[in-house]
């Protein structure tokens, strides 16, 4: 006897992986997974971006998250000037983030984590990798000139 898939799993498989904005969506009502997100905060990071923000640089959070979520870090964390974020539309990733970067400036420094991070770091001036896994350090290490990395700072903790 071949057990089925219940509809509400076959539901979040397609909106995952053919609609990441309406994904992120449903995880931001459904999961509330924020309350989560202050544990993974790296904070040399933070330490890092205050000082930036004090000696008086325009710090952008550029994320593939959904601008409500983009909007209460800034909060949480007032250092941050302006936001570019997804919306339930478009999927602010990759080359669609560097773009929106460059509309602020052409020179920017860029913190990544991800694959997607790629065509960011390429844009920008200076690179840094937060949190990211063994196998981007060093894909990392080999696309670009001296990365700064800040390791994770809880043990086993990597991103997906």
């Amino acid at each position: 006897m071949k057990k089925h898939q219940p509809l509400a799993a076959r539901k979040i498989s397609v909106l995952k992986f053919y609609h990441r904005p309406l994904w992120k969506c449903y995880l931001w009502h459904h999961v509330g997974w924020l309350d989560h997100l202050w544990n993974f905060l790296n904070y040399p990071l933070l330490t890092t971006l205050t000082r930036w923000h004090s000696q008086g640089a325009h710090l952008i959070l550029a994320t593939g998250a959904l601008e409500p979520i983009a909007k209460v870090v800034r909060e949480r964390y007032p250092i941050f000037h302006d936001i570019v974020a997804s919306t339930r539309s478009v999927n602010c990733i990759g080359h669609r983030k560097a773009l929106k970067i460059k509309e602020f400036s052409a020179n920017f420094a860029y913190l990544g984590n991800s694959y997607w991070d790629i065509p960011c770091w390429r844009s920008s001036t200076w690179s840094g990798m937060v949190n990211a896994s063994p196998q981007l350090q060093r894909l990392g290490r080999c696309l670009l000139p001296q990365p700064h990395v800040f390791e994770p700072q809880i043990p086993g903790f990597l991103p997906c």
